[in-house]
């Protein structure tokens, strides 16, 4: 698995392991993994993120 780190523009700072770091035009999305065969996936709206990257290895 990968890490990512997302900071927030209220500066709290979040770290995941995941498989990928998605970006679109409403937000950030970090797949998790699967639970029961169904994705887990944490998403936060572009409007409160500062930054969003994976943490080199």
């Amino acid at each position: 698995m990968k890490k990512f780190k997302v900071s927030l523009k209220d500066g709290e700072k979040i770290t995941f392991e995941g498989d990928r770091l998605v970006r679109d035009g409403q937000g950030v999305h970090i797949m998790i993994g699967t639970v029961e065969k169904e994705s887990v996936i944490a998403t936060f709206d572009n409007g409160d993120v500062a930054s969003a990257y994976e943490v080199p290895a």
